[in-house]
């Protein structure tokens, strides 16, 4: 199908050339590609947005599951210091940073 745009200036046209032959293709390829990926741009924001959110969410669950371990690895010193039997020594396993 075809498409004529109307009322460009020279300037602009030159423009498009430059950066036509910057990337080794025609003017009308150039004007192609830049359709292509302006239609493209709301899916790839989309993306973008739940990307981010599930970087969000693994980073809260990251963190949460830190905070867990770092608890349960208090409550195993609590019980080494009081000499509880049968609580397994993991301080030499174990280091805080």
């Amino acid at each position: 199908m075809d498409f004529l745009v109307r009322n460009l200036g020279k300037d602009e046209l030159d423009k498009l050339d430059r950066l036509a032959r910057r990337n080794r293709v025609s003017r009308e390829e150039y004007v192609r590609r830049i359709i292509r990926l302006h239609l493209l741009q709301p899916e790839a924001n989309n993306i973008e947005e739940k990307y981010q959110n599930l970087v969000s969410l693994m980073t809260d669950v990251v963190q949460n599951n830190t905070e867990r371990l770092e608890e349960v690895l208090e409550t195993v010193k609590e019980l080494n210091n009081r000499g509880e039997k049968d609580v397994p020594d993991y301080r030499s396993e174990y280091r805080t940073y």
